[in-house]
């Protein structure tokens, strides 16, 4: 058993932290040398490279959160979604995550850090329920696409916070945040971009213009966040249908025709 621990200190700039990995080692057991790594959030996931008995191992290992680092987050959502970014107070946000603005500067240099590490972390939230929507379906694109469609609208009919900040307030990262966003972007929407080929390749997707129609599908399914309200006329499933509805017919779906063997037929 290895017991992994984390130490953390500010970096040299105010949009990174710095963090050193301490690891127990029991006997037959030696650290590589000795790495330091700048985060680009609390929440991206690192490893730590072991020599055991002679032979060099991988552990993946998840970064622990500072204490009051959820608290200053829910804080800092609130006040961005209710105030919007550019009025927000720093200071606010500190009072109402109930602490001092010294801590708060312990762990993020300012808005635009917390602002980066709440669209890290719905990214990351959004990424996984991805996932996990296309790991209960098999491989039909069709039903791929339905798994996709529905994990955005989940994530865009949400409480108003991340998915909303993502889609007004992005522009006022950093270079390099917004440039880390970015790639994150790219490969939530190189998940549709596959399964749309996959479709097309398989000739149930008709459509002449598949990028057209990701961008279409991936449009529709961001302005959900603009008007959509839980305590509204809309069901939360209902509305998922009809957003599977209307990326179906985007796509031009033409379903395979055949015919299961009935309880009476023969096989020549």
């Amino acid at each position: 058993m290895v017991l992994v621990e984390y130490g953390s200190a500010h970096g040299a700039s105010s949009s990174q932290v710095t963090r050193w990995t301490f690891v127990k080692l029991l006997p037959g057991t030696r650290r590589c040398p000795a790495e330091r790594r700048h985060w680009k959030s609390p929440s991206e996931r690192t490893s730590v490279r072991l020599t055991v008995r002679n032979q060099e191992v991988t552990l993946p290992t998840t970064p622990l959160r500072p204490p009051g680092h959820e608290a200053l987050l829910a804080a800092a959502r609130v006040e961005f979604a209710e105030r919007g970014y550019g009025s927000a107070s720093i200071r606010d946000i500190a009072q109402r995550a109930a602490v001092s603005l010294s801590a708060l500067y312990h762990y993020y240099g300012g808005k635009q850090e917390l602002l980066y590490a709440l669209l890290d972390e719905g990214m990351e939230v959004y990424d996984q329920a991805c996932l996990d929507a296309l790991a209960r379906v098999g491989d039909d694109p069709a039903e791929r696409l339905e798994a996709l469609v529905e994990a955005l609208i989940r994530f865009r009919s949400g409480p108003r916070g991340s998915s909303q900040l993502e889609l007004t307030e992005g522009r006022s990262l950093n270079a390099e945040q917004h440039a880390a966003l970015r790639t994150r972007q790219a490969e939530a929407t190189g998940r549709f971009r596959e399964v749309i080929a996959d479709g097309v390749a398989q000739g149930l997707f008709r459509t002449p213009q598949p990028d057209d129609a990701r961008r279409t599908i991936i449009a529709a399914c961001n302005a959900v966040a603009q008007w959509y309200r839980p305590d509204g006329p809309v069901p939360l499933t209902e509305l998922i249908d009809r957003y599977v509805g209307i990326a179906l017919t985007v796509v031009e779906y033409r379903p395979r025709r055949y015919r299961r063997p009935g309880p009476h037929s023969t096989t020549a």
